[in-house]
């Protein structure tokens, strides 16, 4: 009823695991410094509008960034 599939992972925590692991971190620590540096401005942006201008300054908005003129 509950047969082993072949490719679960063994408990054992087998070499192949372990590699996977480490291929998948690696992965992740090699993209994370690009996420850093297209995901900084849009956070600030976004963190601007979420919590709003300083009190007594004006209200903004997205078209009032834009250097239309």
């Amino acid at each position: 009823m509950f047969a082993k599939s072949s490719n679960a992972p063994s408990r054992g925590g087998g070499k192949k695991s372990t590699d996977d692991i480490k291929r998948r971190l690696k992965s992740v620590v090699g993209y994370s410094p690009y996420a850093v540096y297209y995901g900084f401005i849009p956070l600030v942006i976004y963190l601007g509008f979420k919590l709003g201008p300083d009190p007594g300054t004006p209200e903004f908005s997205l078209l009032s960034l834009l250097p239309i003129g």
